[in-house]
């Protein structure tokens, strides 16, 4: 009797072995299919990732390029604004901060008279954005043109930005003034994103 229990036991043992042996024969091409489409579509999110990634540094180079333009406009119409000719602080003062009013993507705007004090800006000009005003100031007077000046979170400066400028030349030649804005680049880095890419 004892040894009819251990056959038996033996055949269920070797069923069990069998149909363990079925299972994993047939799971093993169903992990393996897993693993397969699993590391497809990690490769697809990769590309598509590459791909917003070119795709945000396209539209950048437009949107910095249609900004630079806008703004080369903008300071060259407030540098032929007659407040800024005469050097008039209140009349530069208003027609400052009815342009900032209707350009969100400047952080600041300015008039320097030709020894570089402050006749107009829209915000009080810290140490740190003083110093970089004043080099875009320089370059504008040196280069008689548009200079422009970056600057990014590593060089002390709260948030990164760039700073154009350009002098008021009259009729004789002579500079009147310098206008410099400067462009908050988080804020356009913002905007992009979401309108562009809704994210």
């Amino acid at each position: 009797m004892q040894k009819l229990m251990q056959f038996i036991s033996g055949i269920r043992s070797g069923l069990r072995f069998r149909l363990l042996l079925l299972v994993l024969l047939t799971c093993v091409p169903l992990a393996g299919l897993t693993l397969h489409t699993a590391s497809d579509a990690r490769r697809r999110e990769r590309a598509n990732w590459n791909q917003r990634l070119q795709r945000i540094q396209q539209l950048a180079n437009v949107e910095e390029a249609r900004l630079l333009g806008q703004t080369r406009q903008v300071l060259l119409a407030i540098s032929e604004a007659s407040p800024v000719r005469l050097a008039n602080g209140r009349g530069c003062q208003r027609l400052l901060n009815e342009v900032f009013s209707n350009h969100p993507s400047y952080a600041n705007l300015g008039v320097l008279t030709t020894n570089g004090d402050v006749l107009a800006s829209v915000h009080p000009l810290g140490e740190k954005d003083g110093q970089l005003v004043s080099q875009v100031f320089r370059e504008a007077l040196d280069q008689r043109g548009f200079a422009m000046s970056g600057y990014g979170p590593g060089s002390g400066a709260a948030k990164p930005a760039v700073n154009i400028g350009f002098p008021a030349i009259d009729r004789r030649g002579q500079v009147q003034a310098v206008v410099f804005a400067v462009l908050d680049l988080d804020r356009k880095s913002t905007r992009l994103n979401s309108s562009h890419l809704g994210i």
